[in-house]
């Protein structure tokens, strides 16, 4: 996705909210009723950003005309009449996946969605998007922003844009597929590679000890989570999104797929939660930033709102089950004495994949790689990898652990 400046409260009201201001505004709200338009919206952006035959600002235009109120709408008008809804959008899975975050921790668990409510509950979620947007970046961040030299300034926005690249960029599955399909058909079933990881990671067997711990094989693991992820694609147009494809049943979710209803009960057990849970994981985390920490919705990334309705917090993190979260599945069903062993064997399968990747780019460029390259006097390895060009050498490390939350 390109970069844009999205608007922000203080473009329509020449001031910015608090917190406090927002968490009043959405006090209340039925939980269920807005998870369900909150998610409806994010899948409709999901599909526009990852498809380039759509139209994103064809798809902010109808959502602004649905979900702002007549206020904000004619402050719009007056503010910003010409300008491109594709220039200053309003609705980003960011902000959305933050006013959702909110809902949960403050709203109303107990009334179910009526129609009569629908416009109410749209048009708070409107203005509460408009409100989170003046609060993605805090004063503190904004003078910083300011001040200082061109190069603190460049490093300073550099470090604010990181944060939310990864939402704002994530994998496409045509991309992510072709890598799980080598990574854990190919590397993890070659002698060579699977006697690497165990002498590294202390005998760890990464297939059977995810099939031993989760009940289900890695393999089907994958193909059940992509099952959710393709499903939800058949929403087809963002402009105009069949309803029908917006939710799970898991009820009839199976079909003739030939997933067990075993299966499917095992992952789901992972990959969801109702808002009461996620509620209750969000509320015993102090010392993150929340603005950026969306760790709740990638652990759990459909929510249960009844028992025949699952919906997606974000497509981007129903997909990353597939790679990422295949990792962190098998973490928490781990021991805490074996975690260890098992980051040591997701980074040496990351390492092989590097090595597979880089060893067999064809390019026409006078560059060679060598692989795991060793001391001459120790035999000890030396680097993941070198690139080198004539006289030029580059080592290269890879990383494929896990930042602590905190």
């Amino acid at each position: 996705m390109e970069p844009k400046l999205y608007l922000r409260y203080s473009d329509l009201f020449d001031r910015e909210p608090t917190m406090d201001e927002l968490v009043e505004l959405l006090r209340g709200i039925p939980i269920r009723h807005a998870i369900y338009t909150l998610s409806s919206l994010n899948l409709c952006l999901r599909a526009v950003m990852q498809d380039a035959t759509q139209s994103f600002g064809k798809v902010q235009e109808k959502i602004l005309a649905t979900h702002l109120d007549d206020e904000c709408l004619n402050l719009l008008k007056q503010r910003f009449p010409h300008e491109r809804c594709e220039n200053r959008p309003v609705f980003l899975p960011e902000c959305l996946l933050n006013v959702m975050r909110v809902v949960i921790a403050y709203g109303d668990p107990e009334p179910l969605p009526i129609v009569e409510e629908d416009e109410r509950i749209r048009n708070l979620i409107g203005r509460a998007c408009l409100m989170v947007n003046g609060l993605l970046v805090s004063a503190q961040q904004a003078e910083a922003l300011r001040s200082g030299t061109k190069d603190n300034q460049r490093i300073e926005l550099m470090t604010q844009w990181l944060s939310g690249f990864e939402l704002a960029n994530p994998p496409k599955a045509d991309h992510l597929i072709p890598r799980l399909e080598i990574m854990y058909r190919t590397l993890l079933r070659t002698p060579e590679v699977k006697a690497r990881i165990m002498k590294r990671a202390k005998g760890f067997d990464f297939e059977a000890e995810f099939e031993a711990n989760l009940g289900i094989t890695l393999e089907h693991w994958v193909f059940v989570v992509f099952a959710f992820y393709a499903y939800f694609l058949n929403v087809g147009s963002a402009l105009d999104p069949d309803a029908n494809f917006m939710m799970i049943n898991p009820t009839i979710f199976r079909g003739e797929s030939g997933i067990t209803q075993e299966e499917l009960e095992k992952v789901l057990a992972i990959v969801s939660a109702p808002p009461k849970a996620i509620k209750a994981k969000m509320a015993s985390v102090e010392s993150t930033d929340s603005r950026y920490d969306f760790v709740e919705f990638r652990s759990t990334p459909l929510i249960q709102l009844e028992d025949s309705k699952l919906v997606p917090t974000d497509l981007a993190f129903v997909l990353e089950k597939c790679h990422t979260g295949v990792q962190w599945a098998l973490h928490d069903a781990l021991p805490i004495k074996t975690r260890q062993s098992l980051f040591n064997a997701w980074g040496t399968l990351f390492e092989e994949y590097v090595h597979w990747l880089l060893a067999g780019m064809k390019t026409n460029l006078p560059i060679l790689y060598f692989p795991s390259p060793k001391w001459r006097k120790s035999g000890n390895e030396s680097f993941d990898g070198i690139l080198l060009k004539g006289a030029v050498m580059m080592p290269a490390e890879y990383k494929g652990g896990f930042i602590a939350r905190d």
